[in-house]
């Protein structure tokens, strides 16, 4: 931000440089640049970005907090979106996982049948989760969370969800 003053001739209209003033001029000059002050409001758009990065990341982290919170205490129902490396296609694909049963140092899952090439959006009509289960260490899904490769869980769905699917029921 540049503060900058011109004198005028009110009567010919001559723009004066500021090697063409007085010492007087100038020092008026001096004392009205140092008066004017910086609009606040050209800061807003800079505070506007810092309050967002702020939001986000404290929302980030409290959500990356509950995730753990119910990946360390799991229940029955729970659904965890799992991402796998997709060997034959740069990237990842996601599967799920299903809380079937839980002990005091196990958690049994059944999986759904497909991959999806991206996060969850909607299950195809067909899926559903197998009624094969699986027993994983309690310690195993915080460590897949901690690693980046247990992405989202899903507790509280409603009846009319795909999450109560089963491969027998679709059929």
């Amino acid at each position: 931000y540049k503060k900058s003053l011109q004198i005028i001739c009110s009567s010919c209209k001559h723009v004066n440089k500021p090697s063409e003033v007085g010492q007087e001029v100038k020092e008026l000059t001096r004392q009205l640049k140092s008066s004017v002050k910086h609009p606040w409001y050209s800061f807003s758009g800079l505070a506007l970005i810092l309050t967002a990065i702020v939001f986000f990341t404290i929302q980030g982290s409290i959500k990356n907090r509950q995730k753990m919170e119910m990946v360390t205490n799991p229940l029955i129902n729970d659904v965890y979106q799992l991402k796998e490396v997709n060997p034959i296609e740069s990237g990842y694909y996601y599967g799920f996982m299903k809380v079937k049963h839980i002990t005091d140092d196990s958690v049994y899952c059944s999986s759904n049948q497909y991959l999806y090439s991206s996060t969850f959006v909607n299950w195809e009509s067909s899926d559903g989760f197998t009624e094969e289960v699986v027993a994983y260490s309690k310690e195993h899904f915080p460590k897949m969370a901690e690693n980046g490769m247990l992405t989202e869980v899903f507790r509280g769905y409603p009846e009319s969800s795909p999450f109560n699917r089963t491969a027998d029921s679709i059929y």
